[in-house]
């Protein structure tokens, strides 16, 4: 039964995130999937702002959309600011915090964290599968980038329309 469970949740998390209709849907489900890909992850939080120059402000926690458990913030701050991978001792004794940066052509955008049960062993493990995941923020970021532009070179086209316009009745 739990067995069961668990594969319908996943299922779940995987049409909310090919079906997300906005950025907070998607990124709420890609947090969901990624955490379910951790063995023993009890918690996560993903940060975002402005390339290099912020606020980064919570984009994402789970499973407490509303407050994420202690030390993660401070273990994304951490990954920021020395822009690459962190482990750090996470609320209880038993607990660490993985965290990574979200870097975009040498640009930080924010950081993901994840608390796990304490594995020494297992870190390698799930820094590559945070940094791996992190990848499809990217990749969502990167169609907003995308998106802006396109809508910048619309703006400055119709701008230079309306300039040619008024230069041919002169």
């Amino acid at each position: 039964l739990a067995q069961r469970h668990r594969t319908f949740l996943m299922e779940a998390l995987w049409t909310r995130f090919r079906n997300a209709g906005t950025s907070d849907e998607f990124i709420v489900a890609w947090l969901g999937l990624l955490c379910r890909q951790i063995h023993d992850a009890s918690a996560s939080a993903l940060v975002l702002g402005e390339a290099d120059a912020g606020p980064y402000v919570l984009a994402a926690a789970w499973p407490n959309s509303q407050s994420p458990v202690g030390g993660l913030l401070s273990a994304a701050r951490m990954a920021r600011g020395k822009r690459q991978g962190v482990s750090v001792s996470g609320p209880t004794d038993d607990t660490q915090i993985i965290a990574s940066p979200i870097l975009i052509d040498g640009h930080l955008f924010g950081a993901c964290a994840v608390a796990v049960k304490r594995n020494d062993a297992a870190f390698t493990d799930i820094m590559r599968k945070i940094q791996w995941a992190c990848g499809w923020v990217e990749v969502h970021l990167r169609r907003g980038m995308s998106d802006q532009s396109e809508q910048a070179a619309q703006g400055s086209r119709f701008a230079f329309d309306m300039l040619a316009a008024v230069i041919e009745k002169k």
